[in-house]
């Protein structure tokens, strides 16, 4: 009976480790999720700041080719800072995710260990009661 309480005992311990983990790293990806939403949306304010200022010189013909070569360098230069942001959010999402992973996975492999050093000890029990119900056998 002890035992079974024993492995419950562990499953609990498990399972609040595991949530425990899992926890604290949705909480690291969250706070940083709400950080990089909030870049990004300055990011974009600043670059729209910026195309909207010239889009007054638009106003004027003699100004359209210059209007048109900056409002190009401002599309490239979105598209390569949004193409950094995302490569970057990508990469963080993917190293919180592996800490997180990790922290479970050892959770896992502790409570693993412990379940096989518990089976160990559980047949050498056996083995001895065996061992000792053969000599008795022997002797009689």
């Amino acid at each position: 009976m002890a035992t079974q309480s024993d492995f419950l005992a562990r499953n609990f311990e498990l399972t609040r480790n595991l949530s425990g983990s899992f926890l604290a790293g949705f909480e690291d990806f969250a706070s940083w999720q709400f950080d990089s939403i909030q870049a990004s949306i300055t990011r974009s304010s600043q670059q729209l700041r910026s195309i909207w200022s010239d889009l007054g010189a638009a106003q004027e013909p003699a100004n359209w080719s210059e209007t048109v070569q900056s409002g190009m360098r401002n599309a490239i230069k979105m598209n390569r800072d949004y193409l950094i942001a995302t490569t970057d959010y990508q990469m963080e999402t993917l190293r919180l995710i592996q800490e997180m992973s990790a922290e479970m996975q050892q959770a896992i492999t502790e409570a693993m260990n412990e379940q096989l050093v518990t089976i160990d000890i559980v047949g050498s029990r056996g083995k001895r009661k065996a061992t000792a119900l053969a000599s008795q056998k022997l002797a009689a």
